[in-house]
């Protein structure tokens, strides 16, 4: 069970499935970026002022209303995780 966030942060869950898929193609530097975040965000929450949000349909055709994206490695990298705000 991840902790609570710290002030400033917002909780972050990842699901094991959506994590597998996203990343059967990305590269091995792109994993493991991907992986220190998740382990970084799972204990720590995200930092609400690096959180942007997406928008509603992105250019790959993904239908993204109400989701927010971090960027990998924080706090511009190249590469960005996708999330659903929660409710």
């Amino acid at each position: 069970m991840p902790t609570p966030p710290r002030h400033g942060r917002a909780r972050v869950v990842f699901d094991d499935v959506l994590w597998d898929e996203d990343l059967a193609g990305a590269t091995t530097e792109a994993t493991l970026a991907a992986s220190r975040a998740r382990d970084e965000l799972s204990r720590h929450g995200a930092p609400l002022d690096e959180l942007r949000a997406c928008d509603e349909d992105a250019r790959d055709g993904s239908s993204l209303p109400g989701c927010v994206r971090l960027y990998v490695p924080l706090p511009a990298g190249p590469w960005g995780i996708v999330s659903a705000r929660s409710r």
